[in-house]
């Protein structure tokens, strides 16, 4: 969903009903995970805009593209959306050590005015070294390991 959004498209979720009309077990797990995590990073997705590029990391500098469903993702993998004056930076795999790291956001360096992290029950201690910002902080409670990094940027 995170990289559909991230490239300005329309996610569509589809889940399969059993004959009866009700849904399997798995169905349930992957609804209730889809729904804790929109509960804390939803703004990252709802009416957000995508961003001058739609990510980075390993998936998204390869030239050949696989199907998305064969995506392998790495805490690596970024996906960007905007709102306003917030960018948003979704982990795809947070390694769960509380550190990120963003590599393709040093042309903007100058427009970042506070680095947080959705969810976290803590302030995120955020530096630049060098063109890449470094996030330290407290991962949040959710059960599937997209982090969302927001990022307010001075206002145009």
């Amino acid at each position: 969903m995170v990289d559909v959004v991230s490239k300005n498209g329309t996610f569509l979720l589809s889940i399969p009903l059993k004959p009866d009309g009700t849904i399997d077990k798995q169905e349930e797990e992957i609804i209730a995970d889809i729904t804790a995590w929109m509960n804390i990073n939803g703004e990252a997705i709802f009416e957000t805009r995508p961003f001058a590029y739609y990510g980075e990391g390993p998936f998204a500098e390869r030239e050949e593209k696989e199907n998305i469903h064969e995506l392998v993702c790495t805490h690596e993998d970024f996906r960007f959306t905007r709102k306003g004056d917030t960018l948003y930076a979704i982990c795809l795999k947070a390694q769960g050590d509380g550190q990120l790291t963003l590599h393709s956001l040093g042309n903007i360096k100058e427009q970042v005015r506070e680095v947080s992290v959705l969810g976290s029950p803590s302030p995120a201690k955020w530096e630049w070294k060098e063109s890449k910002l470094t996030i330290q902080y407290q991962p949040p409670q959710v059960p599937v390991p997209l982090h969302t990094v927001k990022i307010l940027l001075k206002r145009e």
